[in-house]
């Protein structure tokens, strides 16, 4: 029952007062809670006018995709395909297309190219058709080069290297020879597998996996899988003498080794572990330098070691399937880790495909869809046919220091870049959100507008927007030659009217004819915060003794020291209280109400206005219309709550829940003795 009644003004926590005039203000004010303080996005301070809308603008695209890190303005980045955003700052540009240069009988594993030989090598595995593996040479055409010298026991080329101008080979299987060989002259085939059998003191060597070299020295991990034994082996001659480096015989798997500081470092998998180990060569002495823990090493068959790289003054470590670290000679940090609620927009878009391995070109690392420059992660392309399950992930880098790839759908293609840009495509994108801190307020949106190089012919820039989080989008404008002209630099798109959001994720399409490529520099958001409205009070108490009531002048029983006293307690307890206005009312439900139901039968709406707001229990509801007994039009869960089911006879009220903010007094002194008069001057804020 109301505390309010017909006797008091208001009510507080169930206690009712009178309100007074003052000289100098009203006994009563509402107004709305501020709401514009600091700017909500954080970035860039230099926009100008506030007074209306309010920006947000994304003006360099160089910071790359690292979750953990917001690019240089306002957004955040979430994913791109076939977009350039690393090789020209401050601009975003479609990536070259990618040709395929050879068809193989084979799956393609590993690949290498050897200067002095001025060929590309690249290994396959035994199709179950021909029985054995391949390497194969380019030249005016791919030839074998090694069919005769492998027999049906290879199943695999594990791994091509360079050392000292010649061709090593790494192959597995079952076979007993022929596993770790040198070629010379694309043609001249020496076998060094039983010469490194005798090295590590084995009967047999079933297979080598990966190869470097440190000085002049080549080391090559090998297997004897059968006795479960793996370990390395190496030779400072070209392959005339060897000595047994490591030695493990519980069934470890050696999956990659690479120099790094004049030493030896490998990747070693003991199944539900991986560890990094350092050889230091000087010394001829091993260790451990950081463990994975519960790390399945989760690799594709065969990858020709492709998880290790000395680039940019760091090992860059692959921990397939998921991560990449980094090991600058003291400290040991995770760089990139795989965000697996991405996986849900499809493995074609945002996929890096770890477990095959990367390939270095000059500046960059690359892996599937994925390219690192040293200090940022950048997607880069998806598979040759736009498949939604594949994608190209790198084979090795020719001597032009183009990057060959395999698609993980087909990998008997191989391809390579061209000189052309992607055309034709709706998978041309970038995508990424705004406003990320700030995601539960509400915002209506006006417009967008972007700065872009002017267009040559058939170039378009596209922007799309979404409400729900990236799950549909809408087309919001195009800016083309076609339809804008060759000399337009900006364009603004107006979304709908009443367009409201509280995270907007953008998504940009690029297309041109493959001679050019369109250049987006700038893109702004203009908008106002739109939260959901609350209301602030300053009220004016009587607080006298024994002062009339609204009834018929009944006189208050209590006393104006106890009133005041009661309301300075809340004030200092900074309890959040009840609150009845002015035009407060109340009834019941008359009945259950679900959390979708739109129209509320209560027991009375008397003394209710025809529309306005009404509270049960926690949720706010808004109604549009009204009879006697019901509430209709009803928006459920308003101003940010939640709607929810309520049972019948719950109280149905105009009440506010809100915090005194601030209180003050003032008296006069009567010449009745120790009597007095006291004026308490409250602001309310609504929570």
């Amino acid at each position: 029952m109301s505390s309010k009644t017909n006797k008091y003004h208001v009510a507080l926590d169930s206690q009712g007062y009178l309100l007074v005039g003052t000289p100098r203000q009203p006994a009563r004010k509402m107004e709305r809670a501020p709401v514009f303080g600091n700017r909500f996005a954080s970035g860039d301070r230099d926009y100008t006018d506030f007074s209306i809308w309010w920006y947000w603008a994304q003006t360099d695209w160089s910071g790359g995709f690292k979750d953990d890190t917001a690019w240089a303005d306002d957004t955040k980045y979430y994913y791109s395909t076939n977009i350039d955003t690393y090789s020209e700052i401050g601009a975003i540009k479609l990536s070259k297309t990618i040709t395929s240069v050879n068809n193989f009988d084979q799956n393609l594993l590993c690949g290498v190219s050897v200067s002095a030989h001025n060929n590309e090598y690249v290994g396959t595995e035994d199709d179950g058709t021909s029985d054995k593996p391949i390497v194969w040479k380019s030249g005016a055409s791919w030839s074998d080069v090694s069919d005769s010298d492998l027999t049906t026991d290879h199943n695999f080329i594990a791994s091509l290297f360079e050392h000292k101008g010649n061709l090593w080979v790494g192959v597995g299987g079952i076979a007993t020879a022929d596993n770790i060989a040198r070629v010379e002259d694309d043609e001249t085939w020496t076998d060094y597998t039983s010469d490194i059998a005798t090295a590590m003191g084995w009967a047999q060597v079933l297979s080598a996996r990966s190869f470097a070299e440190v000085g002049t020295t080549l080391y090559v991990s090998v297997d004897d899988f059968s006795n479960d034994k793996t370990g390395i082996a190496s030779t400072s001659d070209n392959g005339s003498n060897w000595a047994k480096v490591v030695e493990y015989t519980n069934g470890e798997n050696i999956l990659s080794q690479q120099e790094y500081g004049g030493d030896l470092y490998y990747l070693l998998d003991r199944g539900n572990t991986l560890e990094l180990h350092f050889y230091d060569v000087s010394a001829s002495a091993d260790s451990m330098v950081y463990i994975w823990r519960n790390s399945t090493a989760s690799v594709s068959t065969y990858t020709g070691d492709r998880f290790m790289f000395n680039k940019f003054g760091k090992l860059i470590i692959t921990v397939p399937a998921n991560e990449i670290w980094e090991w600058n000679g003291t400290t040991m940090t995770r760089i990139y880790a795989k965000d697996s609620t991405k996986d849900a927009i499809g493995s074609y878009a945002v996929a890096d495909l770890l477990s095959y391995g990367g390939a270095e070109s000059n500046l960059y690392i690359h892996w599937g869809n994925l390219i690192y420059d040293g200090e940022n992660f950048y997607n880069s392309i998806r598979d040759i046919n736009d498949s939604e399950s594949n994608i190209l992930y790198p084979l090795y880098t020719d001597s032009n220091n183009n990057v060959n790839y395999v698609s993980s759908g087909d990998r008997t293609h191989l391809y390579e870049g061209t000189s052309t840009y992607r055309s034709g495509s709706d998978k041309n994108w970038i995508v990424f959100n705004e406003i990320d801190e700030v995601s539960t307020i509400d915002k209506v949106a006006n417009a967008v507008r972007i700065i872009f190089d002017p267009f040559d012919t058939a170039e378009e820039i596209e922007v799309y927007y979404s409400t729900d989080g990236g799950s549909n989008f809408t087309l919001l404008g195009t800016a083309s030659a076609t339809l804008d002209g060759t000399s337009i630099t900006q364009k603004t798109f107006y979304f709908p009217d009443t367009t409201s959001f509280r995270k907007l994720v953008f998504k940009v399409l690029l297309n041109g004819d493959g001679s050019s490529t369109p250049k987006l520099c700038d893109i702004s958001l203009q908008y106002i915060p739109a939260p959901d409205y609350r209301y602030q009070w300053q009220l004016s108490i009587n607080a006298n003794d024994y002062v009339n009531l609204l009834d018929n002048h009944v006189r208050n029983k209590d006393k104006g020291i106890d009133i005041r006293n009661t309301l300075r307690a809340s004030f200092l307890s900074q309890d959040i209280v009840d609150f009845e206005d002015v035009d407060y009312n109340e009834t019941a439900l008359n009945g259950a109400l679900s959390a979708s139901a739109t129209t509320i039968t209560v027991d009375s709406t008397d003394g209710f206005p025809e529309k306005g707001r009404i509270k049960i229990e926690q949720e706010e509801i808004k109604y549009t219309g009204k009879t006697s007994n019901t509430f209709t039009g009803c928006t459920r869960g308003y101003r940010g709550t939640t709607a929810v089911t309520h049972s019948d006879n719950t109280e149905v009220s105009t009440k506010y829940r809100v915090l005194i903010t601030d209180f003050a007094e003032q008296n006069n002194i009567l010449n009745k003795e120790k009597a007095l008069d006291y004026i308490i001057t409250l602001n309310l804020i609504e929570i």
